[in-house]
């Protein structure tokens, strides 16, 4: 018998009640998406009742960043994916209709909700019809959308063909119009892209590039590599022996910049 022992644990919250629905391994630690009722302790920001709690872990358990995310009514957590450029999305519901929700069809709307490396959030967008809707799964996709999954009760609005009752529901969102000299500054490029075996990395000489980290498709971290002295020169990622399909190349400069590339491998 092999027995797990216990590397760490920690409790996360206030004086309410707080559950989590969602955790994922990212290239940093861990992001936590659950609910909150809490306004203390280790939660800061709640804008009603019970709000959707987004918390990025360090690989100890110790937090580097939280977000409270709805209104002033229920905010219910569905999940929440890592995606490119070290962002993220956060699911779930809404019956709010302020504070950070807008464009809400009535009652609870699914709700969708994407973050940057800081937390601060970059859109979000309300799904639904006059009745609920939940959204309880989602990721990027490899054309650099999101798919996100869920349940309706509503035959109007966004929606249409419900069977009676509650239907399971799917939705896909296309991918977000970024300014690409503000998700790249510092002119590195990687390639080829798609790829067979070796992964170049080449930047100017104000992008000095320290760690790099491939991430697959579910954001799980295959291979972590250290780039010996903050090198400007084309670095080399071998990746011959990864099975075909999307990957996600994490870089870390020397500055702070944090990026992330889509990278196929063929």
């Amino acid at each position: 018998m092999v027995l797990k022992i216990l590397q760490w644990q920690k409790c996360l919250g206030g004086t309410g009640e707080e559950l989590a629905n969602s955790i994922q391994q990212t290239a940093a630690g861990y992001i936590v998406s659950g609910g909150t009722e809490s306004n203390d302790g280790d939660v800061i920001g709640s804008h009603g009742a019970k709000e959707i709690w987004v918390v990025e872990l360090d690989n100890n358990g110790n937090i580097q960043s939280q977000k409270c995310l709805g209104g002033t009514g229920v905010e219910e957590a569905g999940t929440v994916q890592p995606t490119t450029n070290n962002s993220s999305i956060a699911l779930g519901s809404t019956e709010s209709n302020d504070g950070d929700v807008s464009g809400n069809n009535g009652s609870a709307d699914a709700w969708l909700v994407k973050l940057d490396v800081s937390g601060t959030i970059q859109w979000q967008k309300c799904l639904g019809g006059t009745l609920g809707e939940l959204y309880t799964s989602g990721q990027q996709t490899s054309d650099l959308g999101y798919i996100a999954a869920g349940y309706t009760t509503s035959n109007d609005g966004d929606v249409s063909g419900n069977h009676g009752s509650s239907d399971m529901w799917v939705t896909k969102l296309g991918p977000d119009e970024v300014d690409i000299a503000e998700v790249n500054p510092l002119r590195y490029s990687v390639a080829p892209n798609p790829v067979a075996s070796l992964l170049t990395i080449t930047c100017d000489q104000q992008a000095r590039l320290t760690q790099l980290t491939l991430l697959d498709a579910t954001g799980r971290t295959l291979v972590v590599h250290s780039v010996a002295d903050a090198s400007t020169g084309p670095t080399t990622l071998d990746i011959s022996s990864y099975a075909r399909g999307p990957y996600i190349l994490h870089m870390v400069f020397e500055n702070g910049f944090r990026a992330q590339e889509r990278v196929m491998k063929e």
